[in-house]
């Protein structure tokens, strides 16, 4: 019992996860140890700060390639930002004299940290309808190239004293974490599927224990002057260390749909709005520079309007082809449907229809009739001494019979309208609409001759060793009230007397008193 209490408690990582997990521990470890006994060797603190989220990169990737293609993208975009991110502080460590806690001033590291945002804002404001659409990934991309081009003139192209930029990525850096957790927090409420609901959990978590810490350390470099080489360094590492451990402990989940928090018409309008998202942050950093590079900036937001228009009419192409898809499908299904229904009222052997095609058949027929007042008849057909047929020649030889029958039944008698059946057994039955009783008996007859003289062989028949058949014939014009197994019991009756006569014959009878007559 408590071994089941432990296994449920306990943290199951995704095949091949244990080495990673190892692996960002042991750099959490050795980075605590150096900054206990080497702090000042700033060099090795920022490589180790690097190794996290380079290590969480490689769970999250790792991760990605256990999930369906439509559900790997945003984890893919996690992936880049923390890359990124890393990237940015090994140019941090190469930079001369990079001694504080937190960079504020102005140099190439600032192009990586402030791009690492862009593929998390990618990852929370694609859904997973649009990621599997090539031509939004393509759009996402050149949206992340122009982006990191907008992001390298603000930063480096704008002409700004060293307490101006300061105070410029100090600003540029809160409302950039503050972007992200409402971004990511809007996101959460609205997902198709257990895996997008995971990851959205995920990425809330980290990006909120991330924001606070770039808050803190900011503000504590900017007034307090903080450097780097002390345990306060490790703060950098826990949300990449978070990150990293999630990826990997995070159970995969294939199922396509979960029931979402908000109503459907909301969240739908909700994952319409998240591409905007990534739109509204570029049309921000292109305002930016109207000031100082105004070309720039309006072939930017130029270029915006265009994507946007791009995007929206890539994911409707999409929607029309899905629909046009499912339609087809559609088709196809009802198509085989009928097919398959079509096959259920088929005898297999014979090729006419079954006892359940032919009650369906009656059912219509009687319906039409009283609506019509119009006659129907019904033919019942037995093979005469069959059961001597199967003894003597055998089953497969008793098939052919049957099936040789069927077909001369089938040239004989059924007109347009004719509904031919085998009623189980060696008995056929011919519903004939619109048939007084007359006309049945004509075609009774006719198939009476017809089975004669195809001179079927059939060793136990009195008559010249051929295989006849025995035919009962019964005529109705049905009223509302009556049933049409009166039809089929005078049918059956009609058969009775022509057995009962000798066989090989054709019976009927009139019964004046009922609204049918039987053939005799």
């Amino acid at each position: 019992m408590a071994s089941d209490v432990d296994r449920k408690h306990r943290s199951v990582l995704i095949p091949g996860g244990t080495p990673l997990l190892w692996a960002l521990l042991l750099v959490l470890f050795l980075h605590t140890i150096q900054l206990l006994f080497a702090g000042h060797a700033i060099s090795i603190s920022r490589l180790f700060t690097a190794a996290v989220p380079v290590i969480a990169a490689i769970c999250v990737l790792w991760r990605s390639r256990l999930l369906e293609a439509r559900e790997r993208v945003s984890w893919r975009w996690m992936a880049l930002a923390l890359l990124l991110w890393a990237l940015g502080q090994v140019v941090e460590t190469l930079m001369p004299g990079a001694a504080a806690a937190s960079n504020l001033s102005v140099d190439a590291s600032d192009l990586f940290y402030l791009s690492a945002a862009l593929p998390v804002l990618l990852a929370v404001s694609n859904t997973a309808e649009n990621e599997a659409v090539p031509g939004v990934l393509y759009l996402n991309l050149v949206q992340f190239g122009l982006a990191v081009l907008l992001i390298y003139y603000r930063v480096f192209r704008v002409p700004q004293s060293n307490s101006m930029a300061s105070s410029v990525m100090l600003a540029i850096y809160a409302w950039e974490c503050v972007f992200l957790v409402l971004a990511s927090t809007l996101r959460l409420f609205c997902w198709i599927s257990r895996e997008e609901r995971k990851r959205m959990k995920w990425m809330v978590v980290t990006v909120w224990s991330y924001a606070p810490i770039e808050f803190g350390m900011d503000y504590a470099t900017a007034h307090w002057h903080l450097r780097t080489g002390t345990l306060l360094d490790l703060l950098w590492s826990l949300p990449f260390a978070f990150a990293g451990w999630r990826a990997l402990s995070i159970p995969v989940d294939a199922s396509r749909t979960e029931k979402n928090i908000l109503s459907p018409r909301t969240a739908r309008l909700l994952q319409s709005l998240c591409p905007m998202l990534v739109t509204i942050a570029l049309f921000v950093l292109a305002a930016m520079l109207l000031g100082s590079h105004p070309l720039l900036a309006r072939y930017s937001i130029l270029g915006l309007l265009v994507l946007q228009g791009l995007h929206a009419g890539v994911v409707q192409m999409n929607y029309h082809s899905g629909q046009q898809l499912l339609l087809e499908r559609e088709q196809r299904l009802e198509e085989e449907n009928a097919g398959l229904l079509h096959l259920s009222h088929i005898d297999p052997l014979t090729g006419v229809a079954n006892r359940r095609g032919f009650s369906e058949a009656l059912e219509d027929t009687w319906a039409h009739s009283v609506r019509e007042q119009c006659p129907v008849s019904l033919l019942m057909i037995d093979l005469d001494w069959f059961k001597a047929v199967n003894d003597r020649h055998g089953h497969t030889y008793g098939d052919e019979c049957l099936a040789s029958v069927a077909r001369i039944l089938l040239l004989q008698g059924a007109r347009a309208g004719d509904y031919l059946a085998r009623y189980g057994g060696e008995e056929f039955v011919l519903l004939l609409p619109d048939t007084d009783l007359e006309g049945a008996r004509i075609v009774a007859e006719r198939m009476h001759r017809a089975v004669g003289m195809a001179s079927i062989v059939n060793l136990d028949s009195p008559y010249a060793k051929r295989l006849t058949v025995s035919i009962g014939v019964a005529t109705m014009t049905p009223v509302a009230g009556v049933a049409s197994g009166m039809l089929l019991e005078a049918a059956d009756q009609a058969l009775y007397e022509a057995k009962r006569g000798g066989r090989n014959r054709v019976c009927w009878q009139e019964l004046p008193e009922i609204p049918l007559s039987v053939a005799r």
